[in-house]
């Protein structure tokens, strides 16, 4: 599977979800640590640490997530509690709601979006 790495240009609209991606969904309500390294969709709850390595972690819409949260790249449309490190980009929708630092390669947040903590940028 390919990777998306966030607009590319100006205006660009939010990067879809890719469709066949593992899983938790929204009637999942998970509390502990998880490691893997595939990409991974939450639509339920997740509580604890995520580590999925280069792998890309999406948090849909409907989502809450109180996590200390590695991955490769970061995509958020719902809510998020907790810190970020990402190798490659984070993107915040204009729907999301983060309440954390961030430190990532690149970092791309559409307008609405909400986000209240620190961001520390890195090369990747």
């Amino acid at each position: 599977m390919g990777r998306i790495d966030g607009p590319k240009k100006s205006g660009e609209s939010a990067p879809a979800i890719p469709a066949n991606l593992p899983r938790l969904s929204s009637t999942v309500v998970f509390e502990g640590d998880f490691s893997s390294t595939e990409d991974l969709l939450i639509q339920g709850q997740f509580k604890g640490s995520l580590r999925l390595q280069s792998a890309n972690l999406y948090i849909d819409r409907k989502a809450r997530v109180e996590a200390t949260v590695s991955a490769g790249n970061v995509y958020v449309y719902g809510t998020l509690i907790g810190s970020i490190q990402a190798a490659g980009c984070v993107f915040l929708s204009a729907e999301a709601d983060m309440k954390g630092d961030i430190t990532a390669a690149r970092l791309f947040v559409e307008d609405g979006a909400r986000f209240r903590g620190g961001v520390q940028t890195k090369s990747e």
